[in-house]
């Protein structure tokens, strides 16, 4: 059987440098200027809890979300159909789906529509950014490439496919990455056109700026943070960023610490988010009950395997992937060895499973062909090797 390696990590050294820093100014301040470093520390918590935006919904939460684990379809599920497409969306909820998350991106004449990458290149027959094409040059090109013999099918507008979603039944979670004035604006505007959404829907990104000016204007808008430890400085592969400035190069590691800290502590509870997205090497039962202690719903992108899927409906928390091939496999099997997500009160170290409790986990089940589709199989692997959101 192959089990997924994974290890104990730590938040690097450069988070707890900085907080050392920065308690040791505050106490050295406070030492040397008592008065004026407390009337500053006063004013600066006021501050903070008077443009602090409400806590989220439970209620709301509840709606939308459920208490039991269940998958989330993956750019509609990219790999099994044309991801980010309408026909991807009618296969998925075909194949038992009932929220899928998909990719939100403006034209050049503002309008909102489905797509993952900042060009059409890789999901299209066409090339160009999609910030440069408008939605009628959109309409032109085949969204299908990607699955040879599927019927041709162009990039779907958000509002089509939300319409898609409400007949269907199926909610969704918005990822949007572009946190400009005209992207929350034209967020705000799909909320008020399409009111079903505040209960069957959730927008996420990586920047929490994007989250709080949305909730500022609309706090009934359900949003949730993503995270991947390291973001600003490296990608995914632990090497760093292309064509970050000397500068980055030298404080980037710096800047994630104090990051990593941040949105551990005090972010989620400024924002008012309702949910972490975390990428799916972080979690272990522990690092779930850390989030709900604080109010906050576990979401775990992106998961492909099948023997990760099964631990994580033990574990009790929605999962995002792209497949549902494998899904009856991951359905007709328990375990029972998963350790209970008690009360954590202490911050997290980023911690991953450990591999131990997984040999535990997964002792007893046998090893077994995932079917895939003949469509879906280079699709399938590379998106588990990218874990990309």
């Amino acid at each position: 059987m192959n089990i997924p390696q994974v290890e104990q990590v730590y938040f690097r050294s450069s988070s707890h440098i900085i907080v050392i820093l920065i308690t040791s100014i505050i106490v050295i301040s406070l030492l040397n200027f008592p008065k004026v470093t407390t009337v500053i520390i006063a004013i600066v918590i006021g501050l903070l809890y008077y443009l602090r935006l409400p806590p989220p919904n439970r209620h709301q939460w509840q709606s939308i979300l459920g208490t039991t684990s269940f998958p989330i379809g993956h750019r509609a599920c990219g790999a099994d159909a044309p991801e980010n497409t309408i026909s991807a969306l009618r296969k998925a909820h075909a194949n038992g789906v009932r929220f899928v998350e998909i990719d939100i991106a403006l034209t050049a004449d503002g309008v909102p529509i489905v797509i993952h990458d900042d060009t059409v290149d890789r999901t299209s027959n066409g090339t160009g950014s999609v910030a440069s094409l408008n939605l009628q040059q959109l309409r032109r090109l085949d969204a299908t490439v990607s699955h040879p013999g599927t019927n041709r099918e162009s990039f779907p507008t958000v509002i089509e496919f939300i319409e898609a979603c409400k007949n269907l039944n199926v909610s969704i979670l918005l990822d949007v990455k572009d946190y400009s004035r005209r992207a929350i604006s034209k967020l705000n505007d799909l909320y008020l056109r399409e009111p079903w959404l505040y209960n069957h829907s959730i927008v996420a990104s990586f920047y929490p700026q994007l989250i709080y000016s949305l909730r500022r204007g609309n706090d009934r808008i359900a949003t949730a943070l993503i995270h991947r430890p390291h973001y600003v400085a490296r990608e995914q592969d632990g090497s760093l960023r292309e064509g970050l400035s000397t500068t980055l190069r030298y404080l980037g590691d710096y800047i994630d610490g104090v990051w990593e800290w941040s949105i551990y502590t005090w972010v989620p509870w400024m924002t008012g988010a309702g949910a972490f997205l975390a990428q799916r090497d972080l979690v272990s039962p522990s690092y779930v009950a850390f989030w709900r202690d604080r109010g906050l719903n576990t979401i775990v992108w992106t998961v492909n395997d099948p023997l990760v899927k099964l631990y994580l409906r033990e574990v009790g928390v929605p999962y995002i992937t792209d497949t549902m091939m494998n899904e009856n496999y991951v359905i007709s099997r328990r375990i029972d060895s998963v350790p209970s997500a008690g009360r954590v009160d202490s911050l997290p170290s980023a911690a991953r499973v450990d591999s131990g409790t997984l040999d535990s986990v997964f002792q007893d089940i046998e090893e077994t062909e995932v079917p895939l589709s003949s469509a879906s199989a280079s699709t399938f692997h590379t998106a588990d090797a990218e874990e990309t959101i």
